[in-house]
């Protein structure tokens, strides 16, 4: 009997010794896990606290407001970029609209209602601020407008600094004026200078048909044909200066008419072809009897 009771008890003895021996491995597998799923997230927890602080330090400035635009509850720490103190504006002591240009001031107010009463959940503006010493600086607002249960609104917005873009907008926009100016200049210029040209060529054009009424001999007419050749392509250049200025004012009317290329061609050879001119020069022309007249 006594060997019957040796025997149950260590048979229960060797159970419950196997029952633990399990039941720590299967704590210490639970507890590896733990531990492996604890270090994930105090990993990831670190990766966002670095991005968190990349963030809010970089250059954009992170904010929220408690329904009242200036009931500031949270500021990132990179407004000392613009002179502030962010405790200044959570404990109330500095207004957010303070930052505010005092031209832009009412506009924001104004946006401000206009998203509450429109009920928008993204509004964007872009205003002018001015710095703790004084300076005017622009920035671009992105503002994220979420309601609470009891339709009280909260505004998470985040500003970004834009002055050298605007710096560099009214730039180009004066260096686009001036270019225009510029351009309406040189309109004016060519335009009077065509027109103040014209005027003695058409005086030595008048002379020379004056001139062509009297007697000449056969060498001199063709001189004066040549002058009177020369004048009239003269003229037909003033007239392309001033259809310069009509082009870039959007006034040339293109005229389309019909020519004889031969004419061309031989009155454009004769106004080279004189050996005083240059006598090395010989310069001859062969038209083809194949070519239109018209």
């Amino acid at each position: 009997m006594s060997a019957l009771r040796h025997a149950r008890f260590l048979i229960v003895f060797l159970a419950a010794l196997i029952w633990v021996i399990l039941l720590r491995r299967q704590i210490g597998r639970k507890t590896l896990d733990l531990q492996h799923e604890l270090d994930g997230r105090l990993k990831f927890e670190n990766e966002l606290n670095r991005e968190y602080k990349m963030f809010v330090n970089g250059p954009v400035i992170v904010y929220k407001l408690a329904g009242d635009p200036d009931a500031v509850s949270y500021i990132s720490e990179n407004i000392s970029q613009f002179g502030y103190d962010p405790k200044d504006l959570i404990l109330h002591k500095k207004k957010f609209t303070d930052l505010v240009f005092s031209e832009d001031r009412q506009k924001v107010l104004d946006c401000f209602t206009d998203d509450l009463e429109e009920g928008r959940e993204f509004s964007a503006k872009q205003y002018r601020i001015v710095t703790a010493d004084g300076q005017i600086c622009w920035v671009f607002d992105y503002i994220l407008i979420v309601r609470e249960a009891d339709n009280s609104p909260w505004f998470y917005g985040y500003m970004l600094d834009i002055t050298a873009q605007k710096t560099l907008e009214a730039e180009l926009l004066e260096a686009k004026e001036k270019a225009e100016t510029a351009n309406v200049a040189k309109g004016h210029f060519l335009s009077n200078i065509s027109h103040e040209i014209r005027t003695p060529l058409n005086g030595i054009l008048g002379f020379i048909q004056v001139l062509q009424s009297t007697p000449f001999t056969p060498e001199q007419k063709e001189y004066m044909d040549l002058i009177t050749s020369a004048g009239k392509t003269l003229m037909k250049i003033v007239n392309d200066i001033l259809d310069f200025s009509k082009m870039e004012s959007g006034q040339l009317d293109l005229v389309v008419t019909d020519f004889n290329p031969r004419f061309l061609i031989e009155d454009l050879i004769k106004t080279f072809s004189s050996g005083t001119l240059n006598p090395s020069v010989d310069l001859r022309t062969r038209i083809s009897d194949k070519l239109p007249t018209i």
